[in-house]
This record gives C-alpha cells, structure tokens and sequence, in this order.
C-alpha cells in the first residue's frame, strides 16, 4: 500500500494573470458574473498539477515489487463529499454548485511553475479572501508556464490537441475524482514518460457556456493540510498466498519462497538424492524478496516424502529448503467458527515516526482450531461518528501459516490510525474484528495533527 502525492499544483482562470497555487482547494467554474452579460465572455478554470513520482519509484525498488502487480488510483477528494446536504445549496457568494458535468484529464510535456499567489478573482470578484493577503498575478497562469515561458496552447491545453488521459461524469456535483492510473504510472515509473504534467478541465461543451452566474465544483488541494490531500493510491493485485508446509499430490503446486538474492533456477530432488525436477525458470517475483514458481506433483507420488529445493542465485550463491508430499484430505463439513485474531507489530496507542516500515502480523485462534480461508485488513481515520477509509478492505499475505502485511508509513499524513482486521470462511466475511488505534508523528517535529 502506499500514496504519492502531488508535487505542485495550481488553479489558472481564463485570459486572467491571476494565480491561485497555494489555495487550500482547486475551484472549477464556468458561466459568467451577473453584471457582465456580453455573449462569449465567458469564464472558466483549469487545475494544474504534477506528481511526486520519485516516492513511488523510491518505493517500488525498497519493495522490489513487479510493476505487473500493481494497480494505481488518482484521487482527488470533492469538498462537499461528507455534507450531501447541501448539494442543491447555493454557495455563500450566491453561485451555484456545478451537476451534470463531464471533467477530462489531460497531460501535457510542460513544466509549470506554482506561484505563491492564493485568491481567487474574477472580473474584480475574490473569493476565499483572507486578511493580509494579497493578489498574485506572477506565472503560471492563463498564458505563461513560469516568469519567462509561455503555454504552446494558452490555458496550458488544448481540447483537440492535447492527450486526454481520462473522463470522469459527476451526477450530483458531490462526487470525488477517480480515474483509473495503472497504465499511466506505470509508464513513467518504467522510464516511458516523465516531467508529465496534467490538466483537469470541464469539456469545452461546458467551457464555453455563457450563464448568467458562475458554476462551481471544488475539490481539495495539495495544500489542505489534511487526510483529503489529493493522491495516487497504489496497491498490490498479487497477495503471497503459499503455505509451503506441504506437497499436495496430484495438484499443480505453487512454491512460495523467501530469498535475499535475485534467483536465477531451482532444481528438486527426491530423497534419494534423484532429479526430480531440473531447471526450474519460471520463477516470478511476489514483492518484498518473496518468489513463487508452479509444480505439478503426480497422482501417483507417494504419501509422505521428502524433496529438497535449491535455489541457485545470480550471484552463485545457493541455499535450499525442504517440503514434504501430502494427499488432499476429504473436505468435512463446514462449520460455524469463531476466530480471535490478535495484531502484532504495533501496539494500542503506539505513536510511530513516520518513514518506519512495520511488520504486523495477524496471529487468530478458533475453537476448532483450524484455519481462516483468508484475513483481510483496513486502515481509516475517524471524521467525527464517521469512519473515512484510507485503504478499504485489503487481503493480508499469508506464509508458511502466518498472516502479514508490511506498512511503510512514509506516505501517512500525521494523525490517528485505526487499523482492523477480520477474518473470511469461504465466501463469508464473519461478524467479529479486532481493531487498534495508532498515531503518525511528523519525521522532523514529533507532533501529530
């Protein structure tokens, strides 16, 4: 698991200097002021922002994990997601709230620079002003990239020049901004494209609406200073799965395996130090130094036998473990169960630096002593009486009869943690969890927010 947020971000509006960077939100407009009523003067803006991919590269090697594996989410969170109240409200400058719009997501080659500017003003309206502060109009905005650059396109895009990356069509106006990222990541993180930056917009369709008010959507900036901070959510598709006690005969086995060091084969022998199976290649990388390969046990392998694995490394190293044949046995009838699980690795409370990697184990009992089909986790904060997921329901990795998950903290804004696990009989999640509370403290002054 792990988020990488965004590097710099900026809200530009159309044929204005204004500059908008460090706004603790990006407010999307179309439509026009009231007093200005001239057909074609129009208004709108455009979200700018870049991402912080060397984190997530940073990540990706620490982790040695196979970019096949991987899923990637953009995210930004809609300001009024939490309060559905007040979706038909008017906002508190008598402006609408925008519904039934289609934004697209463009990249383009360019670099931009922030600015330092705050307000939002259109036509000789601010919004969102504070006392002290004052207007920027220094780069980026509408028409230059930074103090000497201008856009190739003005406004940073162009609908039918620039690449659309993706659409996302919002209902109600509540609605967060998701879009599937896989391909787009993982580009960049193989070396395919880099210094991309990308441009949320309203359709031209929209743009170019010339209402008698201005119609706004909002969403959380880089710079809220909370939870809601827009991200690229990066998971793992590929669980280790493998409990390596035993050889079940007559099935495809899949071997799981620890290893330091980069294998390059694996050859089997039986116990009377016979080839078994020589060469082994096929060998993928699970994440995190865990390795996996396929092996097929004949029907007509006895019970009960003993076959020695070695691995040979690239390095010329090798080392070994054994596993032992064992036939399926008959499946009894299921029955009803109650697991205890117990979190290991953190503690009720705990306050952890964040940067630190953690190890936490799922230890469970039952009173049949056997074992859950599988144990899944969360990890949320409490807004309020209301639970906000920062990763939904995941499957811990399961190994040689341990549950675990590795959660590096790096990316953990400073605040309180819940974790809670539960566990899963077939298809059936059962009704009791395990909870713990822990804080994240800012690398450089031990607070927490």
């Amino acid at each position: 698991m792990f988020r990488t947020y965004f590097k710099k971000n900026n809200t530009i509006i159309s044929n204005s200097t204004i500059n908008t960077g460090r706004n603790e939100i990006t407010e999307l407009v179309y439509g026009n002021i009231p007093s200005i009523t001239s057909s074609g003067d129009t208004i709108y803006s455009r979200y700018l922002f870049s991402i912080d991919i060397d984190s997530l590269i940073e990540y990706v090697n620490k982790f040695n994990l196979n970019l096949d594996n991987l899923t990637h989410k953009l995210r930004l969170y809609n300001t009024i997601k939490l309060q559905p109240e007040i979706i038909n409200e008017k906002l508190y400058d008598f402006n609408d709230r925008s519904f039934g719009i289609t934004l697209n997501l463009y990249k383009i080659p360019e670099d931009f620079t922030e600015g330092v500017g705050h307000d939002f003003l259109y036509r000789n309206t601010i919004n969102f002003v504070k006392m002290g502060e004052s207007i920027s109009t220094q780069p980026s905005n509408w028409f230059k990239s930074d103090l000497v650059n201008e856009w190739f396109y003005e406004g940073a895009i162009s609908h039918s020049g620039s690449t659309l990356v993706g659409s996302k069509y919002f209902n109600f106006g509540d609605e967060d901004f998701e879009l599937n990222f896989t391909d787009e990541i993982n580009e960049q993180i193989s070396g395919g494209t880099s210094g991309s930056t990308y441009v949320l917009t309203y359709t031209p369709e929209i743009e170019s609406l010339d209402d008698t008010k201005l119609n706004k959507i909002h969403f959380f900036s880089k710079y809220t200073n909370s939870f809601f901070e827009p991200h690229v959510e990066t998971l793992s598709t590929n669980k280790i799965k493998c409990n390596n006690s035993e050889l079940w005969i007559g099935e495809q086995n899949n071997i799981c395996f620890y290893s330091n060091c980069q294998p390059s084969g694996v050859t089997v022998f039986d116990e009377c130090d016979e080839y078994f199976a020589e060469d082994i290649t096929g060998i993928t990388s699970e994440g995190n130094n865990f390795y996996s390969f396929d092996l097929n046990i004949p029907l007509d392998t006895p019970d009960i036998v003993n076959y020695l694995f070695e691995v040979e490394c690239l390095s010329g190293e090798t080392f070994d473990f054994e596993l032992t044949t064992k036939k399926r046995p008959r499946k009894t009838k299921e029955i009803d169960d109650i697991f205890r699980i117990r979190i290991n690795g953190i503690y009720e409370g705990e306050k952890i630096k964040r940067g630190f990697v953690r190890k936490l184990t799922f230890n469970y009992n039952s009173i049949s002593k056997s074992t859950p089909d599988k144990i899944l986790f969360r990890i949320f904060v409490k807004q309020g009486q209301t639970d906000i997921d920062i990763f939904d329901w995941q499957e811990a990795n399961f190994y040689d009869g341990e549950y675990f998950v590795y959660l590096d903290t790096s990316w953990m804004i400073p605040k309180e943690y819940f974790i809670e696990t539960k566990a899963v009989n077939g298809v059936y999640d059962l009704p009791d969890t395990t909870s713990r509370r822990f804080f994240i403290l800012d690398e450089k002054v031990n607070i927490f927010y």
